[in-house]
């Protein structure tokens, strides 16, 4: 391995709630491209690798990617650890940053953030769960690969597969874990992509993050949230996916 790290992202177009959410407009590009325009202002700091499956549905993700010069793993839809154990073996990653596709706002600066706190504090894996101050749609985790590999390879149900990392939250007791917490409280808002409602909401905040001339950082949105809170309110209410609210309850 080496100590280069990568950022995997899961992507597809087959989502329940949203079909083909992640090449939804935002701001002139799609949801995934906007995601990764905003991961390359990490520079090399990072590699990151686009996570899909086989299904011809989802060509055009790898297009999206491979037209920005990205490396593309597919694999089965049912088991995307499978698919980020490819990209681990392709390119010896020492540790990976898991992103899910349908939350562009993710800030490149709390990536890098959250990778040195692993590093320094040799750490197996850390999150930043939605009771850590962060709102749905910053959900980020950071995990060794070999603690990856190790999953892979001792799972053996299905959704520990489909959903990554259940394997490493249900053993926790096995390996060094930690959450990442802000000191401030999440003012409440919702900034993951499940319905037109939370599409709605995220292009509203780029739309007022440009015009009140703010980067589109965390604080800077929820001060926005603050003043204009009808925007924010259309989907407060929506319900979290049930993988948000079990990891809530691990490490």
């Amino acid at each position: 391995m080496t100590d280069r790290p990568g950022i995997l992202i899961q992507a597809r177009m087959g989502s329940n709630r949203f079909p083909g959410k992640v090449l939804q407009e935002l701001n002139g590009k799609s949801i995934l491209g906007f995601l990764l325009e905003r991961l390359s202002h990490l520079g090399n700091e990072f590699e990151t690798v686009v996570c899909t499956t086989f299904k011809a549905l989802d060509d055009p993700i790898v297009e999206e990617a491979k037209g920005r010069g990205l490396l593309v793993v597919r694999g089965s839809e049912e088991d995307v650890l499978g698919r980020m154990v490819k990209a681990v073996l392709l390119r010896r990653f020492g540790a990976i940053v898991r992103l899910p596709a349908d939350n562009p706002l993710i800030d490149p600066e709390l990536i890098s953030r959250m990778y040195q706190h692993f590093v320094e504090g040799d750490y197996d894996y850390i999150a930043n769960f939605p009771d850590c101050g962060f709102p749905a749609g910053y959900l980020t985790e950071v995990v060794k690969s070999s603690v990856l590999l190790e999953s892979f390879a001792l799972a053996d149900k299905g959704y520990q597969h489909e959903h990554v990392l259940p394997y490493v939250y249900e053993k926790a007791g096995r390996y060094r874990c930690s959450r990442y917490k802000r000191s401030e409280e999440s003012v409440g808002i919702r900034l993951s992509l499940d319905s037109k409602e939370d599409l709605g909401v995220i292009r509203q905040t780029v739309r007022l993050c440009e015009e009140e001339g703010l980067e589109l950082k965390l604080e800077n949105i929820e001060h926005l949230a603050s003043r204009n809170p009808e925007v924010f309110l259309v989907n407060r209410n929506q319900s979290q996916t049930t993988l948000e609210e079990v990891q809530s309850e691990v490490v």
